[in-house]
């Protein structure tokens, strides 16, 4: 057998369909489990001010970035700072954005409509132009998303601060991503995500 066959196939900083292929979900969810498992983490630890605010310890971010590249099971225990930034870190390195380089404009577009249901209409349309793994990765980060501002009056974070977090790590605009976010939950309502 060629050496190369047994190099490793990493997930980070490949194309989100390369990653879906090489780390599946245990449940069969079609998004990586890197992702799976932050926002997992993560949903259960919705009240901490740390969420999306501190960064993790680079040390352990890359020493975990390892362990999922080459599939192995890592032995600490996450805390919110390591789980935020190490989902940061997946969809910053992504060689492509969630919305797609082709769509990206359009869906900048959409979100200085006025007329919130011609919006909501535009933005389904959009949706449903991405390729599936995009769409099923941008329903499950926009409820968590959303969770998050829920539980705004205990981790001190709304759409405004959200979204000066995460948009550049999201390759999209502010108002886009606050767009999103008032739209999330009728957008993605049937994909049925995030219930445990």
């Amino acid at each position: 057998m060629h050496a190369s066959f047994l190099d490793i196939q990493p997930i980070f900083g490949v194309s989100l369909g390369l990653a879906l292929e090489r780390s599946r979900c245990h449940d069969g969810v079609k998004i990586p489990l890197v992702v799976r498992d932050c926002i997992d983490f993560l949903q259960e630890n919705l009240n901490s001010e740390q969420i999306y605010k501190v960064d993790g310890i680079k040390t352990r971010i890359q020493h975990l970035k390892k362990c999922y590249n080459n599939r192995e099971r890592y032995s600490e225990e996450l805390d919110v700072a390591t789980a935020s930034t190490l989902l940061k870190t997946f969809i910053s390195e992504l060689v492509e954005p969630i919305l797609s380089t082709e769509l990206t404009t359009r869906f900048e577009e959409v979100s200085s409509i006025a007329d919130v249901k011609e919006q909501a209409r535009e933005l389904e349309q959009l949706i449903e132009q991405l390729p599936k793994c995009n769409q099923i990765l941008l329903a499950w980060l926009f409820l968590h998303f959303s969770a998050v501002i829920d539980n705004g009056a205990k981790n001190k974070l709304n759409a405004q601060s959200l979204a000066v977090l995460l948009s550049p790590v999201l390759q999209m605009s502010h108002r886009l991503m606050i767009t999103l976010l008032c739209h999330a939950e009728t957008l993605f309502a049937e994909d049925g995500i995030l219930e445990k």
